[in-house]
């Protein structure tokens, strides 16, 4: 097993405040300065790749986050098979995450891949986009997990305007954890983030082969 250990000397963090920080939406920030999903996005990414993560802080004297992550097993190079990802043909997809640094990042991949690309930061954003651009859209990835609209209430929205939109799900969260079950209407697509390139473009193209059929 591998140990990744992020340690600072701040203020530490009480203990009543320790008991709760994995919790979605829970926060210490002032409103609008935080959502509370950071570290619970963090805690869902871990059991989704059968880590996890302890946490270790005394007030006044710093805190220490150490992720534990399970060896994958060795694979002989020389029957390792190389999966090359799909390369998209100029479609316009529309990204929508409330974390700017996910959306540039995301969004300079799907560009990599052959994809144009149009961004919103949340739902509400994404609905409106859609409907004054849904003609030339033809795949929407949308977080499950934002302010003001949320992206299930967001494709709901969308899929009212065109009941034929195709929409990629992608969230922070394990596939099974309770926030994720209860949002999450039946048989869509969801993918984990962090993002496979792979899974990523191959899921792109087959659901847009799928829609356009």
């Amino acid at each position: 097993m591998a140990v990744l250990s992020v340690v600072d000397n701040g203020s530490g963090i009480p203990a009543n405040v320790l008991s709760h920080i994995f919790e979605p939406f829970y926060t210490t920030k002032q409103v609008g300065k935080g959502t509370g999903l950071g570290l619970a996005m963090i805690y869902g990414a871990m059991q989704t790749h059968h880590g996890f993560i302890d946490v270790k802080s005394r007030v006044g004297e710093g805190t220490c986050f150490s992720l534990y992550f399970p060896l994958s097993e060795k694979v002989d190079s020389t029957v390792k098979q190389q999966v090359q990802p799909v390369n998209g043909q100029g479609e316009m997809l529309l990204l929508v995450d409330d974390n700017k640094d996910l959306l540039e990042s995301n969004g300079a991949l799907l560009i990599a891949l052959g994809y144009r690309v149009m961004v919103a930061t949340n739902g509400m954003e994404a609905v409106r986009l859609y409907r004054e651009h849904g003609e030339t859209i033809a795949l929407v990835i949308m977080d499950v997990v934002m302010p003001v609209l949320g992206g299930v209430a967001a494709a709901e929205r969308i899929w009212a305007l065109n009941g034929k939109a195709a929409i990629i799900f992608v969230t922070g969260y394990d596939r099974d954890h309770d926030l994720t079950c209860e949002l999450m209407p039946e048989g869509q697509i969801m993918l984990n983030k962090p993002l496979d390139v792979v899974e990523l473009s191959r899921t792109i193209a087959s659901t847009i082969t799928a829609t356009a059929l």
